[in-house]
Protein backbone atom coordinates (compact mmCIF):
# COMPACT_ATOMS: atom_id res chain seq x y z
CA UNK A 1 0.00 0.00 0.00
CA UNK A 2 0.99 3.33 -0.53
CA UNK A 3 0.00 6.44 1.49
CA UNK A 4 1.32 10.06 1.20
CA UNK A 5 4.47 11.02 0.34
CA UNK A 6 4.86 7.51 1.05
CA UNK A 7 4.06 6.52 -2.11
CA UNK A 8 5.13 3.87 -2.16
CA UNK A 9 5.83 -0.10 -0.85
CA UNK A 10 2.24 -1.84 -1.67
CA UNK A 11 0.81 -4.80 -1.42
CA UNK A 12 0.32 -6.55 -5.08
CA UNK A 13 -3.12 -8.41 -5.69
CA UNK A 14 -2.35 -10.97 -8.30
CA UNK A 15 -4.65 -13.92 -10.55
CA UNK A 16 -3.32 -16.26 -13.58
CA UNK A 17 -5.66 -13.71 -15.50
CA UNK A 18 -5.64 -10.13 -13.82
CA UNK A 19 -3.72 -8.20 -11.25
CA UNK A 20 -4.22 -5.44 -8.88
CA UNK A 21 -2.58 -2.71 -6.68
CA UNK A 22 -3.25 -2.31 -3.01
CA UNK A 23 -0.64 0.05 -1.69
CA UNK A 24 -0.29 0.88 2.10
CA UNK A 25 2.54 3.23 1.64
CA UNK A 26 4.90 4.39 4.63
CA UNK A 27 6.37 7.51 5.02
CA UNK A 28 7.73 9.73 7.91
CA UNK A 29 8.77 12.98 8.31
CA UNK A 30 12.96 13.43 7.34
CA UNK A 31 15.15 15.74 5.02
CA UNK A 32 16.60 14.99 1.35
CA UNK A 33 18.21 11.35 1.49
CA UNK A 34 16.09 9.77 -1.26
CA UNK A 35 15.52 6.61 -2.79
CA UNK A 36 13.30 3.98 -3.83
CA UNK A 37 15.75 1.71 -1.81
CA UNK A 38 14.80 4.21 1.46
CA UNK A 39 11.68 4.10 0.95
CA UNK A 40 11.23 0.44 0.04
CA UNK A 41 13.49 -0.52 3.14
CA UNK A 42 11.29 1.57 5.75
CA UNK A 43 8.19 -0.45 5.52
CA UNK A 44 4.88 0.41 7.10
CA UNK A 45 6.59 4.79 7.87
CA UNK A 46 4.29 6.98 7.23
CA UNK A 47 4.95 10.33 6.41
CA UNK A 48 7.85 9.67 4.65
CA UNK A 49 9.42 13.06 2.97
CA UNK A 50 11.59 11.95 -0.10
CA UNK A 51 12.66 12.49 -3.50
CA UNK A 52 10.29 9.35 -4.58
CA UNK A 53 7.22 10.21 -2.42
CA UNK A 54 6.84 13.31 -3.76
CA UNK A 55 4.78 11.89 -6.47
CA UNK A 56 2.12 10.96 -4.10
CA UNK A 57 2.53 14.34 -1.77
CA UNK A 58 3.95 17.02 -4.46
CA UNK A 59 4.12 19.39 -1.66
CA UNK A 60 7.01 17.85 -0.16
CA UNK A 61 8.93 19.68 -2.68
CA UNK A 62 9.37 22.37 -0.40
CA UNK A 63 10.34 19.72 2.37
CA UNK A 64 13.43 19.12 0.54
CA UNK A 65 16.48 20.78 -0.24
CA UNK A 66 16.70 21.24 -3.93
CA UNK A 67 18.32 18.48 -6.05
CA UNK A 68 19.15 16.32 -8.66
CA UNK A 69 18.83 12.51 -8.21
CA UNK A 70 18.95 9.31 -10.04
CA UNK A 71 17.50 5.92 -9.61
CA UNK A 72 19.68 2.75 -11.37
CA UNK A 73 17.56 0.21 -13.00
CA UNK A 74 16.32 -1.32 -16.28
CA UNK A 75 16.02 0.42 -19.45
CA UNK A 76 13.30 -1.90 -20.68
CA UNK A 77 9.55 -0.25 -19.71
CA UNK A 78 8.76 -3.37 -17.93
CA UNK A 79 12.03 -3.26 -15.74
CA UNK A 80 11.94 -3.69 -12.31
CA UNK A 81 13.25 -1.88 -11.08
CA UNK A 82 13.61 0.72 -13.72
CA UNK A 83 15.81 3.48 -14.03
CA UNK A 84 14.87 7.49 -14.32
CA UNK A 85 15.59 10.70 -12.41
CA UNK A 86 15.19 13.97 -12.57
CA UNK A 87 15.92 17.46 -10.32
CA UNK A 88 13.84 20.16 -8.05
CA UNK A 89 15.02 23.86 -8.10
CA UNK A 90 14.14 26.74 -5.95
CA UNK A 91 13.89 30.19 -8.09
CA UNK A 92 12.41 33.28 -6.29
CA UNK A 93 10.82 31.32 -3.36
CA UNK A 94 9.16 29.30 -6.02
CA UNK A 95 9.89 25.29 -6.75
CA UNK A 96 10.17 23.59 -9.95
CA UNK A 97 11.87 20.66 -11.80
CA UNK A 98 11.43 17.99 -14.17
CA UNK A 99 11.41 13.79 -13.99
CA UNK A 100 11.73 11.21 -16.19
CA UNK A 101 11.02 7.61 -16.21
CA UNK A 102 8.38 7.55 -13.58
CA UNK A 103 5.59 5.25 -14.25
CA UNK A 104 2.59 5.00 -12.93
CA UNK A 105 1.68 2.46 -10.31
CA UNK A 106 -2.23 1.61 -10.64
CA UNK A 107 -1.90 1.46 -14.76
CA UNK A 108 1.73 -0.82 -14.47
CA UNK A 109 -0.66 -2.98 -11.94
CA UNK A 110 -3.54 -2.66 -14.54
CA UNK A 111 -2.14 -3.03 -17.73
CA UNK A 112 -0.26 -6.36 -16.62
CA UNK A 113 -4.09 -7.81 -18.05
CA UNK A 114 -3.24 -8.95 -21.40
CA UNK A 115 0.54 -7.46 -20.96
CA UNK A 116 -0.52 -3.92 -22.54
CA UNK A 117 2.20 -1.95 -22.99
CA UNK A 118 3.59 0.25 -20.96
CA UNK A 119 4.56 3.52 -20.17
CA UNK A 120 7.19 4.51 -22.34
CA UNK A 121 9.67 8.12 -21.81
CA UNK A 122 6.93 9.40 -19.30
CA UNK A 123 7.83 13.27 -18.27
CA UNK A 124 6.75 14.90 -14.97
CA UNK A 125 6.61 18.61 -14.28
CA UNK A 126 6.76 19.85 -10.86
CA UNK A 127 5.75 23.44 -9.61
CA UNK A 128 4.69 25.01 -6.28
CA UNK A 129 4.84 27.46 -3.69
CA UNK A 130 4.47 28.52 -0.66
CA UNK A 131 2.89 25.07 1.05
CA UNK A 132 1.31 23.63 -2.36
CA UNK A 133 2.80 21.18 -4.99
CA UNK A 134 1.34 20.16 -8.43
CA UNK A 135 2.41 17.52 -10.90
CA UNK A 136 1.64 16.43 -14.36
CA UNK A 137 2.81 13.28 -15.89
CA UNK A 138 2.21 12.34 -19.47
CA UNK A 139 3.50 9.64 -21.98
CA UNK A 140 2.80 8.23 -25.24
CA UNK A 141 4.45 6.03 -27.72
CA UNK A 142 3.57 3.60 -30.58
CA UNK A 143 5.08 0.26 -31.96
CA UNK A 144 4.27 -0.24 -35.36
CA UNK A 145 6.48 -3.84 -35.43
CA UNK A 146 4.30 -4.83 -32.67
CA UNK A 147 0.94 -2.50 -33.36
CA UNK A 148 1.25 -1.71 -29.40
CA UNK A 149 0.70 2.25 -28.21
CA UNK A 150 -0.46 3.21 -25.44
CA UNK A 151 -1.48 6.91 -24.11
CA UNK A 152 -1.00 8.56 -20.33
CA UNK A 153 -1.84 11.59 -18.98
CA UNK A 154 -1.91 12.34 -15.19
CA UNK A 155 -2.13 14.70 -12.38
CA UNK A 156 -1.75 15.32 -8.73
CA UNK A 157 -2.01 18.33 -6.09
CA UNK A 158 -0.67 17.93 -2.64
CA UNK A 159 -0.84 20.54 0.52
CA UNK A 160 0.92 20.96 3.64
CA UNK A 161 -0.01 22.69 7.04
CA UNK A 162 1.87 22.87 10.58
CA UNK A 163 0.07 19.17 10.89
CA UNK A 164 -2.23 18.54 8.03
CA UNK A 165 -1.68 17.32 5.06
CA UNK A 166 -3.99 16.62 2.10
CA UNK A 167 -2.89 14.97 -1.45
CA UNK A 168 -4.86 13.92 -4.68
CA UNK A 169 -4.46 12.33 -8.09
CA UNK A 170 -5.98 11.76 -10.80
CA UNK A 171 -5.24 9.63 -14.19
CA UNK A 172 -7.35 11.13 -17.06
CA UNK A 173 -5.94 9.30 -19.92
CA UNK A 174 -4.59 5.78 -19.96
CA UNK A 175 -5.03 3.67 -23.25
CA UNK A 176 -3.46 1.33 -24.37
CA UNK A 177 -3.91 -0.94 -27.16
CA UNK A 178 -2.26 -3.81 -29.60
CA UNK A 179 -3.95 -5.78 -32.29
CA UNK A 180 -7.29 -6.55 -31.68
CA UNK A 181 -7.61 -5.69 -28.09
CA UNK A 182 -8.04 -2.47 -26.62
CA UNK A 183 -7.15 -1.44 -23.00
CA UNK A 184 -9.09 1.59 -21.01
CA UNK A 185 -7.37 2.15 -17.66
CA UNK A 186 -9.00 5.55 -16.79
CA UNK A 187 -10.50 7.66 -14.34
CA UNK A 188 -8.10 6.79 -11.61
CA UNK A 189 -8.53 8.71 -8.58
CA UNK A 190 -6.70 8.26 -5.17
CA UNK A 191 -7.37 11.21 -2.52
CA UNK A 192 -5.61 11.05 0.54
CA UNK A 193 -5.31 12.80 4.26
CA UNK A 194 -2.36 12.63 7.07
CA UNK A 195 -2.29 13.98 10.74
CA UNK A 196 1.19 14.55 12.45
CA UNK A 197 0.62 14.92 16.14
CA UNK A 198 3.99 14.84 17.86
CA UNK A 199 4.97 11.09 18.37
CA UNK A 200 1.99 9.98 16.67
CA UNK A 201 1.17 10.23 12.61
CA UNK A 202 -2.07 8.98 11.07
CA UNK A 203 -2.33 8.22 7.34
CA UNK A 204 -5.12 7.23 5.62
CA UNK A 205 -6.11 7.08 1.47
CA UNK A 206 -9.00 6.04 -0.78
CA UNK A 207 -8.73 4.50 -4.58
CA UNK A 208 -10.81 4.14 -7.42
CA UNK A 209 -10.19 3.34 -11.11
CA UNK A 210 -12.79 1.92 -13.55
CA UNK A 211 -11.75 0.82 -17.01
CA UNK A 212 -12.52 -1.94 -19.29
CA UNK A 213 -10.17 -4.29 -21.17
CA UNK A 214 -10.76 -6.42 -25.28
CA UNK A 215 -8.82 -9.48 -24.35
CA UNK A 216 -11.08 -12.17 -26.47
CA UNK A 217 -14.10 -10.38 -25.13
CA UNK A 218 -14.84 -6.94 -24.09
CA UNK A 219 -14.87 -7.21 -19.94
CA UNK A 220 -15.58 -4.34 -17.28
CA UNK A 221 -13.45 -3.99 -15.00
CA UNK A 222 -13.35 -1.38 -11.38
CA UNK A 223 -11.06 -1.48 -8.41
CA UNK A 224 -11.78 0.07 -4.82
CA UNK A 225 -9.12 0.61 -2.19
CA UNK A 226 -9.15 1.72 1.27
CA UNK A 227 -5.46 1.79 3.00
CA UNK A 228 -5.06 3.21 6.66
CA UNK A 229 -1.97 3.64 8.68
CA UNK A 230 -0.42 4.94 12.18
CA UNK A 231 3.18 5.32 13.39
CA UNK A 232 4.16 5.93 16.61
CA UNK A 233 8.17 7.12 17.43
CA UNK A 234 9.25 6.55 21.22
CA UNK A 235 12.51 7.94 20.00
CA UNK A 236 13.40 10.03 16.68
CA UNK A 237 14.89 6.98 14.91
CA UNK A 238 12.94 4.05 15.50
CA UNK A 239 8.77 3.33 14.49
CA UNK A 240 6.25 0.78 15.06
CA UNK A 241 2.76 1.00 13.65
CA UNK A 242 -0.10 -0.94 12.20
CA UNK A 243 -1.99 -0.72 8.76
CA UNK A 244 -5.07 -1.91 7.46
CA UNK A 245 -5.74 -2.52 3.85
CA UNK A 246 -8.99 -3.33 1.47
CA UNK A 247 -9.12 -3.50 -1.78
CA UNK A 248 -11.69 -5.31 -4.66
CA UNK A 249 -10.78 -5.76 -8.04
CA UNK A 250 -13.59 -6.55 -10.01
CA UNK A 251 -13.98 -7.81 -13.88
CA UNK A 252 -17.60 -8.53 -15.21
CA UNK A 253 -19.18 -9.23 -11.66
CA UNK A 254 -16.29 -11.42 -10.53
CA UNK A 255 -14.32 -9.78 -7.73
CA UNK A 256 -10.80 -10.26 -6.28
CA UNK A 257 -10.69 -9.55 -2.42
CA UNK A 258 -8.11 -8.73 -0.01
CA UNK A 259 -7.82 -7.62 3.34
CA UNK A 260 -5.09 -7.16 5.37
CA UNK A 261 -3.97 -5.71 9.03
CA UNK A 262 -0.46 -5.41 8.67
CA UNK A 263 1.94 -4.46 11.86
CA UNK A 264 5.59 -2.93 10.94
CA UNK A 265 8.76 -2.06 13.06
CA UNK A 266 11.18 0.41 11.82
CA UNK A 267 15.02 2.12 12.53
CA UNK A 268 16.79 4.41 10.46
CA UNK A 269 20.14 5.60 12.39
CA UNK A 270 23.15 7.80 10.97
CA UNK A 271 25.73 5.69 13.09
CA UNK A 272 28.56 7.69 11.49
CA UNK A 273 28.13 11.38 9.74
CA UNK A 274 29.20 9.80 6.31
CA UNK A 275 26.65 6.73 6.82
CA UNK A 276 23.03 5.66 7.63
CA UNK A 277 21.60 2.16 8.32
CA UNK A 278 17.75 1.19 7.81
CA UNK A 279 15.86 -1.48 8.94
CA UNK A 280 12.29 -2.88 9.37
CA UNK A 281 10.40 -6.26 9.66
CA UNK A 282 6.56 -6.81 8.79
CA UNK A 283 3.72 -8.76 8.68
CA UNK A 284 -0.03 -9.82 8.78
CA UNK A 285 -1.24 -10.53 12.61
CA UNK A 286 -4.69 -12.59 12.70
CA UNK A 287 -6.24 -10.55 9.53
CA UNK A 288 -4.64 -11.11 5.73
CA UNK A 289 -7.44 -12.89 3.45
CA UNK A 290 -7.50 -13.28 -0.13
CA UNK A 291 -10.61 -14.53 -2.47
CA UNK A 292 -9.84 -14.72 -6.12
CA UNK A 293 -13.48 -15.51 -7.40
CA UNK A 294 -11.60 -14.26 -10.67
CA UNK A 295 -9.24 -17.37 -10.74
CA UNK A 296 -11.61 -19.32 -9.34
CA UNK A 297 -9.29 -20.20 -6.28
CA UNK A 298 -10.34 -21.29 -2.70
CA UNK A 299 -9.88 -18.20 -0.21
CA UNK A 300 -6.25 -17.61 1.91
CA UNK A 301 -5.96 -16.51 5.07
CA UNK A 302 -3.30 -15.11 6.98
CA UNK A 303 -0.58 -16.91 5.29
CA UNK A 304 2.88 -16.50 6.19
CA UNK A 305 4.50 -13.04 5.00
CA UNK A 306 6.99 -12.14 7.06
CA UNK A 307 9.52 -9.59 5.55
CA UNK A 308 12.37 -8.34 6.73
CA UNK A 309 14.07 -5.23 4.31
CA UNK A 310 17.64 -3.35 5.29
CA UNK A 311 19.53 -1.03 3.86
CA UNK A 312 22.45 1.53 3.63
CA UNK A 313 23.24 5.17 3.20
CA UNK A 314 26.47 7.06 2.30
CA UNK A 315 26.88 10.75 2.19
CA UNK A 316 29.65 12.64 1.35
CA UNK A 317 29.82 16.79 -0.06
CA UNK A 318 26.19 16.78 -0.73
CA UNK A 319 26.00 13.17 -2.35
CA UNK A 320 23.87 10.77 -1.33
CA UNK A 321 24.04 6.72 -2.86
CA UNK A 322 21.48 4.67 -0.87
CA UNK A 323 21.20 0.61 -1.84
CA UNK A 324 19.00 -2.10 0.00
CA UNK A 325 20.63 -4.98 1.42
CA UNK A 326 20.35 -7.90 -1.32
CA UNK A 327 21.25 -10.26 2.23
CA UNK A 328 17.66 -9.22 3.40
CA UNK A 329 16.65 -11.73 0.95
CA UNK A 330 18.19 -14.42 1.84
CA UNK A 331 19.89 -14.39 5.12
CA UNK A 332 22.85 -14.91 3.14
CA UNK A 333 26.09 -12.02 3.59
CA UNK A 334 28.51 -14.35 1.11
CA UNK A 335 25.78 -13.66 -1.92
CA UNK A 336 27.23 -12.67 -5.35
CA UNK A 337 25.13 -9.27 -4.79
CA UNK A 338 25.59 -7.37 -2.03
CA UNK A 339 23.50 -3.44 -2.49
CA UNK A 340 20.22 -3.48 -4.77
CA UNK A 341 18.02 -0.76 -6.30
CA UNK A 342 20.92 1.82 -6.12
CA UNK A 343 20.62 5.49 -6.48
CA UNK A 344 22.58 8.80 -6.63
CA UNK A 345 21.44 12.12 -5.08
CA UNK A 346 22.86 15.69 -4.92
CA UNK A 347 21.76 18.01 -2.83
CA UNK A 348 22.16 21.62 -3.86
Amino acid sequence: MQVFGRTMPLNVLKSTAIAATVAVSALAPFQAEASKARVNTLQGVVGLVDTQTVFNQPAYIHKLNPYVTYEFGSSASTGNPKAEGGFIINRDGKRWGAYLGHQSVFQNTLRSIGSYQRQDNPIDIFYGQDNWGANVSISNSEDENTGGKQTTLIGRFGLTRAEDEFFGQIEILGDAEKPNNKFRGAPVLNAGYLRRMGDITLAGDVSYADGNHDNGGSKKLKFTGINLAMNHRPIAELYYGVGFTWGALEEEGKKLDTIALPVFVGLEKDIFSWMTVRGSVSQNVLIGTVKNEIAGTKPQRNLNNTQVAAGLGFKHAGFTFDGALAAANNGNLNGTAFLTTGSLTYNF
